[in-house]
């Protein structure tokens, strides 16, 4: 069952989202009500994305852990002991998952699986083929709430309920936030993040009851809000003709229940945005003064009644247009009511090209007459809510908008003027979000990265020393030249100057735009490294209960950024490690001596300078150095009697096939460990230090770039050829005389089987073996490079780690210092 080009990649990347959303809300479980309905959330999504690919197998058991998490919502069913089924399902949607993206194939859920969120649902019947257990709850066992007609509108309607009391207080509240995003309720979200204070209130609560008009639900009442109007008042008395500030007021009004000072404010509101039009200007001087005395008195009570005319009340008209109007236009509805005739609202965009709003007036003209309109606050581009008088009915006048305006360009939407949605209420824009896919991301990061490599190759020309010593030459000619000869080549001599220097400076400019279009095409390929560390929890807990040791997990920084690509090259060595020092670093239970015995493992992350540090660090029994060098001396791999630096030590843990572990368990034993994590840093270019104290733990730090496509580096020469060291593990450069301070040392030469060249600096490098003096023909300068794959046949030789390209086009290969010398 393969799936169509346009539908894998959207599936891919929702479902990875919704599955990651299960683990880290599941890890540890929590029984507060939003923690639930994100969980229902997800569960919901992917049965709904599995049933539009046509995956029966993972929309079935994602039908069945929505029903568990049912129960759960209505507090029938504890989270904490539906937590393991759930977890098996989540695990068993991404083997799902991956066979359908990777094979096409739709596989049946487990059975087991199945009967375990069965059992969370009737503990006496637990049928594993069953389609859906709403269908077969007994009658001792009550089954879910029926389905309104969105129930994740409905789970969220709840939530704004609930929420209330905070939201009316100002208090800020980022799940519901999310939540909103994540429905495409993005101005909604936009207003929930907006900042506190009574005219947010106001809008956020209309926007509530206008949600519980559409799920069917009963109106909730206000919550009382906290202050008063006084601030907004006065600040509108001081610019009495500014119509965001007086929907702000209306807005404030509104949240304190003052309903005719709001109305008087909509009134205010409108006429302020439409002063140019003739009916507005008259009404305004009508009841300017009015209005001034009352908004210097600045309070509500004094607008109440103002500005409002005896047939503004029809409530045959919709309150916000029946406060808005002038009285002409108000006539003109109503008389266009009496006709028979229909009123529509019609959400236009205004201000914006001029064959565009020839176009809006040409279907306006056709379709009715326009009695009015509103300005929609905080609209990006402006726009206006029209009320619209027309003898057409909805269908037709869909018709010719359709025809008049395929795009929607001018016309946003058309409905009937009584019924409000919550699409129609405005909201400050939000930016809009797009899903590219990776290897477009990656194909706009190498041509970035080839530009920057021209560029380079400019600079290089420009600073050539051999352009220096031909202008000499010139100058030199021209002394030597007499006459008009001379004159003309110093003259040409001056253009060329002037030239350089306008490429010097171009040169400049380009540099920095550069640099800044790095850090912009970079930035579409870095996510939080909280990706990385969501599934640690679940591991932590798994191999702790296994090993009866009561273990904490702390995780720090998990905002901090990093390439997606190195994310996946650590994901699974992370997880060993984490693994690890829980099997490994931690002490049995009652071993811990005086230390708490409740174990720490923490992970953390800190952004450095062109870097990321992750440490996962541990305060178990640390590494016995003893029994490490007492392994590699049974196996051959040191003589007997060899005294061991604490750096050779760490290295012995790094080689392949070590091991200080004599029985095999599902966590450690083979041998196969800290090689494999050692091996995915140098790949991801990056290192990994260790340090440890016996009996107060042990940390394992990987130092990596924030990004795998381009690397810092430094360029040396060996044998007439430039070569790269990664600029993250050189600790220092010493001259050719200086002292290495006792460091074994390397020539550059000897280690790539080049011809001996006489030592012309030394780079000293950091390694987990300890630290190494290179020695090298030169050093040039410090760059970044566009890394490349290296060839096969290149990639199985020690001390070379990837190829990159100079700014002249010349590729150069990157030396991996783990490879060079002993």
């Amino acid at each position: 069952m393969p799936l169509e080009e346009s539908l894998r990649d959207e599936f891919a990347v929702e479902t990875e989202e919704h599955l990651d959303a299960i683990e880290a809300g599941l890890n540890p479980p929590s029984e507060a009500r939003p923690a639930i309905d994100a969980l229902f959330r997800a569960f919901h999504s992917l049965k709904g994305m599995s049933d539009a690919v046509g995956a029966a197998g993972m929309k079935a058991l994602a039908h069945r852990a929505e029903d568990a998490l049912g129960l759960a919502r209505q507090g029938k069913l504890s989270v904490a002991r539906a937590a393991p089924a759930l977890l098996q399902a989540g695990d068993a949607l991404r083997l799902a998952r991956a066979a359908l993206l990777e094979r096409g194939e739709d596989l049946p859920p487990p059975p087991a699986v199945l009967a375990a969120l069965s059992a969370l649902l009737d503990p006496g019947q637990a049928p594993p083929e069953a389609p859906s257990p709403r269908a077969a709850a007994p009658p001792s066992q009550a089954a879910p709430a029926p389905d309104v007609q969105d129930p994740l509108l409905a789970t969220l309607f709840s939530m704004l309920v609930e929420a209330a009391p905070a939201l009316a207080a100002g208090q800020p509240q980022p799940e519901l936030v999310e939540a909103c995003a994540e429905m495409g309720l993005h101005r909604l979200a936009a207003q929930l993040a907006a900042p506190p204070g009574l005219p947010r209130t106001g809008r956020l609560w209309r926007m509530i009851l206008l949600l519980a008009e559409q799920v069917g639900e009963p109106m909730p009442a206000l919550p009382q809000a906290f202050g008063d109007a006084a601030p907004l008042l006065a600040a509108l008395a001081a610019a009495a003709h500014d119509p965001a500030l007086a929907g702000d007021a209306a807005d404030a009004a509104y949240a304190l229940g003052e309903a005719e000072a709001e109305l008087a404010l909509r009134r205010l509101q409108d006429l302020c945005a439409r002063l140019p039009d003739a009916d507005a200007t008259a009404a305004l001087a009508r009841h300017e003064a009015a209005w001034a005395v009352a908004l210097r008195h600045g309070s509500l009570a004094a607008l109440r009644g103002l500005g409002l005319d005896s047939l503004a009340s029809d409530d045959r008209l919709p309150a916000d247009f029946a406060a808005a109007l002038s009285p002409g236009a108000t006539r003109r509805a109503l008389a266009a009511l009496a006709a028979g005739l229909l009123l529509y609202r019609v959400r236009a965009i205004t201000g914006g090209a001029p064959e565009d709003e020839a176009a809006l007036e040409f279907w306006l003209r056709g379709a009715g007459e326009v009695l009015g309109s509103i300005l929609v606050p905080q609209s990006n581009p402006p726009q206006l809510d029209l009320l619209l008088a027309s003898a057409t009915a909805e269908e037709g006048l869909r018709a010719a908008l359709a025809l008049a305006d395929p795009d929607k360009r001018h016309v946003l939407s058309l409905a009937p003027a009584t019924a409000i949605t919550l699409a129609a209420v405005p909201m400050a824009p939000v930016a809009p979000s797009l899903r590219v896919r990776q290897d477009v991301v990656d194909n706009i990061i190498t041509l970035a990265a080839e530009m920057r490599a021209a560029a380079a190759a400019l600079s290089d020309a420009l600073r050539d020393p051999s352009m220096a010593a031909a202008m000499e030459a010139i100058a030199a000619t021209e002394h030597r030249l007499g006459g008009s000869a001379a004159r003309q080549l110093a003259a040409a001599t001056g253009q060329i100057n002037a030239l350089r220097n306008r490429m010097s400076g171009a040169d400049s400019r380009l540099g920095l735009s550069m640099r800044q279009l790095d850090e912009a095409v970079l930035e579409l390929r870095v996510v939080p490294v909280g990706a990385l560390f969501q599934r640690l929890p679940r591991a932590v807990r798994s191999v702790a209960d296994g090993a009866g040791k009561p273990v904490r997990l702390e995780l720090a920084g998990e905002d901090v950024r990093i390439d997606r690509s190195v994310i996946e090259l650590l994901a699974d060595p992370l997880l060993h490690l984490v693994r690890n020092a829980v099997d490994h670093g931690i002490e049995p239970a009652g071993g811990r001596g005086p230390k708490p015995a409740e174990a720490m493992v923490r992970v953390a992350a800190e952004r450095l300078p062109g870097q990321v540090q992750i440490t996962v660090s541990d305060d178990g029994g640390g590494i016995d150095a003893a029994r490490v060098r007492r392994v590699a001396e049974e196996r051959g791999l040191i003589a007997p009697g060899t005294v061991l630096s604490e750096a050779a030590t760490h290295a012995l843990l790094l080689r392949a096939g070590f091991s200080t572990r004599t029985e095999v368990t599902d966590v450690s034993g083979r041998g196969v460990g800290l090689d494999v994590v050692h091996d995915a840093v140098r790949r991801a270019g990056g290192h990994m230090s260790i340090a440890s104290r016996l009996g107060e733990g042990t940390s394992f730090t990987l130092t990596l770039p924030t990004s795998a496509a381009i690397q810092p580096v430094l360029l040396v020469e060996a044998g007439g050829h430039p070569y790269a060291v990664p600029a993250g593990r050189v600790v220092s450069v010493l001259g050719a005389e200086e002292d290495a301070g006792g460091l074994p040392m390397v020539a550059l030469e000897a280690a790539l089987g080049l011809p001996w060249a006489p030592c012309g600096g030394m780079l000293v490098l950091e390694r987990p073996a300890g630290r190494l003096a290179l020695q090298v023909a030169r050093v040039t300068r410090r760059t970044d490079l566009l890394l490349r794959p290296l060839h096969p046949g290149l990639a199985a030789l020690p001390g070379l780690s990837a190829v990159g390209m100079l700014g002249s086009g010349e590729p150069v290969l990157v030396l991996e210092p783990d490879g060079l010398g002993g």
